[in-house]
């Protein structure tokens, strides 16, 4: 028995090819839903400000200061396993926060005073009251 039986043969090939398209379109469909979304492509952060660095205190109480580190640097001059050397004046926290702050990469372009007998750079850090 024929299912359609009063349409011509042509009109029944358009038929059938829709109905093939429209099954490849579904499956294309449902196979998209299931493949992972792409990773979402994150910029890199870039360092935070020296001034997010400042001791409190002496932030407080306008209180400058000056540390002298000797860091290790690699090939592209990215300080790394830094020491404080000097700290001036001492116990106001500038030597540990020039430690966070080469540690976070925010010593831009830092001035390179000069090298060690170890081969460590020297780098002074000044910390000016904002």
């Amino acid at each position: 028995m024929n299912a359609l039986p009063n349409i011509p043969t042509s009109a029944r090939l358009v038929i059938a090819l829709f109905m093939v398209a429209l099954t490849a379109a579904a499956s294309s469909a449902a196979s998209a839903q299931d493949a992972p979304a792409p990773a979402a492509v994150v910029a890199p952060r870039p360092p935070p400000p020296m001034s997010a660095f400042y001791p409190d205190r002496a932030q407080r109480m306008n209180q400058g200061g000056r540390v002298l580190l000797g860091c290790a640097t690699d090939a592209s001059d990215q300080l790394n396993d830094c020491r404080v050397i000097m700290e001036n004046p001492q116990d106001w926290g500038f030597g540990d926060a020039a430690l966070k702050a080469a540690q976070a990469g925010s010593l831009h372009k830092p001035k390179i005073e000069e090298k060690t007998k170890d081969g460590r750079t020297l780098v002074t850090v000044n910390f000016n009251v904002p």
